[in-house]
């Protein structure tokens, strides 16, 4: 594809008018301020007669996805009243088919808004795992861990299911 005379976001973060960038298969093969001398290879053209602002992916490092369905849901009261009356009881009911599909409503949610990597964490990491690897977004995921107790981390039964799901997700 190829977007012309478009604003973009370069590197240091100025902008810049009037670009011409390609995307040949999965790479920017193009920038300039001319059109490529082979246009014709990029195929579909976006931006021309229209105000078109490019700017490099979005990264988020501390998110939830699955959560996105509760968004609103208790609002106002306390943090340890909205943990202990609302989420924590809504979230005990919760499905890893409901956990897969409302991890991948927020992983569109963020795609739509130029996120393309995310750092999450939640809970049934497999259906997780799924949602991710199904979309077109980069994950670093983890299933939650909170252990009170004095106790070796690695008795705990998210640390067999972490390393279940490096095994399974790394690298997919």
């Amino acid at each position: 594809m190829l977007f012309e005379d478009v604003t973009l976001v370069d590197e240091h973060f100025k902008l810049r008018r009037h670009m011409y960038l390609g995307v040949y298969g999965a790479c920017i093969d193009y920038l300039g301020d001319a059109p490529p001398p082979n246009a014709y290879r990029y195929g579909e053209t976006y931006g021309a007669g229209r105000s078109l602002l490019l700017t490099p992916g979005f990264y988020n490092a501390h998110s939830h996805a699955p959560m996105h369905v509760l968004r609103g849901y208790g609002e106002n009261l306390a943090l340890d009243d909205w943990l202990q009356r609302r989420i924590f009881p809504f979230e005990d009911r919760l499905t890893a088919d409901d956990i897969f599909w409302a991890c991948k409503m927020g992983i569109a949610e963020m795609l739509r808004f130029g996120i393309v990597s995310t750092t999450d964490m939640y809970m049934r990491g497999e259906a997780m795992g799924r949602a991710f690897a199904t979309s077109d977004i980069k994950a670093n995921f983890s299933v939650g861990t909170i252990c009170m107790a004095d106790r070796d981390f690695r008795d705990l039964p998210q640390y067999a299911e972490t390393l279940a799901l490096r095994e399974q997700f790394h690298n997919w």
